[in-house]
């Protein structure tokens, strides 16, 4: 990621991807970091508090640590990556994908059908591609 002019984090470009499936990764990872701190900076005081005997409501503390660290991770990116797997799920099991795309993207690599550029993948044929763009959609 790169930071911009007005310091907001910019999305990857296209060559710096990759890895198939790395953007998805990258939101686990970051999404994960995130709970894990926020919970710890809440279960540090719950710690204390055992440990010291203080007045502090130890339960309400721990509960108040983790619901704030499950909607952090949910913020920073966990939505994202439960959205993406349901996704994967439900074209899964309506036959409309395998279940291991990446395997199967790269076995139409080799066949020549796709070309990879960065972590994404393009028809290679002209007439392929036009094929699909003039396609209709029919919507149930």
């Amino acid at each position: 990621m790169s930071i911009s002019a007005s310091g907001v984090f910019d999305k990857p470009d296209i060559e710096r991807q990759i890895n198939f499936n790395q953007g998805i990764r990258q939101s686990i990872i970051t999404a994960g970091l995130v709970a894990v701190f926020t919970c710890f900076s809440f279960v540090i005081p719950f710690w204390i508090n055992k440990v010291w005997k203080t007045s502090i409501i130890t339960e309400l503390v721990l509960i108040v640590g983790l619901l704030f660290g499950v909607f952090r991770w949910q913020a920073t990116g966990g939505l994202f990556c439960i959205q993406h797997f349901s996704l994967r799920l439900v074209l899964y099991f309506n036959g409309y994908i395998p279940w291991n795309y990446a395997r199967f993207l790269d076995y139409c690599t080799e066949r020549m059908l796709l070309q990879r550029v960065g972590g994404r993948y393009r028809f290679i044929h002209k007439l392929l591609q036009d094929h699909f763009a003039q396609m209709d959609f029919k919507q149930d």
